[in-house]
């Protein structure tokens, strides 16, 4: 079983794709740079701890808002 749970993980993300794209993109500048053998596992961590965050498109900030106005 993978540690954190998707569900904490999924906190800031609107889904399991968005959140998987992060982790890769992630991971591979960690690679990059390499400072760390385990890039997936670093870039998880990271998320869950709260350092990554998903960048919102403008129709994301647009539904977010309308959603908040209701």
């Amino acid at each position: 079983m993978l540690y954190p749970e998707i569900k904490k993980l999924m906190g800031e993300f609107d889904s399991r794709y968005s959140l998987v794209v992060a982790t890769s993109k992630r991971a591979r500048q960690l690679a990059a740079a390499g400072s760390c053998d385990k890039a997936v596992s670093m870039a998880i961590k990271e998320i869950s701890e709260g350092y990554v965050h998903p960048i919102l498109t403008d129709e994301a900030i647009e539904a977010e808002q309308a959603a908040t106005e209701e």
